[in-house]
């Protein structure tokens, strides 16, 4: 019986960095064939801070495809969830403008089916990716060193006893997959200054029948280090609000863990005695003690940004 192709929508936000070509490239050459592809171009400028045709011939845009204008100054989640919201496509995958994806990054991902006793569960679908920074000619081993298993929580999954290694838990945007009715049902908080990837998530994986996938095996490469990065900004108060909204549907372990690696470790690199006191407060209040690598994560913000990246590579390998 023949069946209608999936068809994928991918959503790149952008603030219009040369890299965006890079990426827009490594989405028209999927193996997938470019006719199941929806490119969902967000840029957050202004229009009158570019010309709509002269980037769509750049882009090697086709009918079909979207070019979009936030108006400026709107961030990441507000551009994924506009893009996201005008998509068409059965599947929605995000890209951002600074990532790559090897040319079967979407074959592989769309087939990943649920087992027959899991064919009314809606999909978000992962990868493993591989690290590498701009001027370097060198790249990680692939990154997670674990994915998640079949079941597991993906707050347990990301935070419980992380690894400070380059290799830890993690799940980029960019390499996500997600169905349709997912995207319908769970919004971007587009309000949120810190952790809006990992908020959807968490969001998205407690919603009913969803099921989340990771494959072993690196089909997106991650540029580190790139200009402008939030996550380079030591902004504790951000990560102990979301913390604090967030947690208390988690274990309480897994809750004192990333209390210790995220804001605990930005309060210090701030050397914010009121950050520290107030991330170490929220410990106490878990009745748990971090385990022992997600206080060496948080001890991490002794260091430099560039230091930390030195001292995570040599770790690597390490569990």
């Amino acid at each position: 019986m023949n069946t209608i192709a999936p068809t994928v929508s991918v959503v790149i936000p952008s603030t219009l960095r040369p890299e965006l070509h890079r990426a827009v490239a490594s989405v028209i050459c999927q193996s997938i064939g470019r006719h199941r592809i929806q490119l969902v171009i967000v840029v957050d400028k202004s229009s009158e801070e570019f010309s709509h045709t002269d980037l769509s011939q750049r882009l090697k845009l086709v009918p079909g495809d979207l070019l979009i204008s936030t108006g400026g100054g709107m961030g990441g989640g507000h551009a994924r969830q506009l893009g996201a919201t005008q998509s068409v496509g059965q599947w929605v995958a995000y890209l951002d403008d600074d990532d790559e994806w090897e040319i079967n990054k979407l074959k592989h991902q769309l087939e990943i089916e649920p087992g027959k006793e899991r064919q009314a569960q809606a999909q978000i679908v992962s990868c493993q990716v591989i690290q590498r920074k701009p001027g370097s000619q060198t790249s990680s081993q692939s990154v997670p060193r674990y994915v998640i298993q079949d079941g597991q929580s993906i707050e347990d999954y990301l935070f419980r006893r992380r690894l400070p290694s380059i290799r830890r838990a993690t799940m980029y945007t960019s390499t996500l997959l997600v169905s349709r009715d997912i995207v319908e049902r769970v919004e971007w908080r587009t309000q949120l200054k810190r952790h809006q990837d990992w908020d959807w998530l968490i969001r998205a994986s407690h919603e009913k029948n969803v099921r989340i996938t990771q494959i072993s095996m690196p089909l997106v490469t991650i540029w580190v280090g790139s200009h402008g990065s939030i996550s380079a900004s030591p902004d504790w108060r951000s990560s102990l609000s979301w913390a604090k909204d967030t947690s208390p549907s988690w274990r309480p372990s897994t809750a004192s863990d990333f209390l210790a690696a995220q804001p605990l470790r930005y309060a210090i690199h701030a050397r914010s005695v009121q950050g520290i006191v107030a991330t170490v407060q929220a410990i106490i209040e878990t009745r748990r003690f971090p385990h022992i690598r997600c206080v060496a994560i948080g001890l991490g913000g002794l260091l430099s940004r560039q230091h930390l990246e030195r001292a995570l590579l040599v770790m690597r390998g390490k569990k």
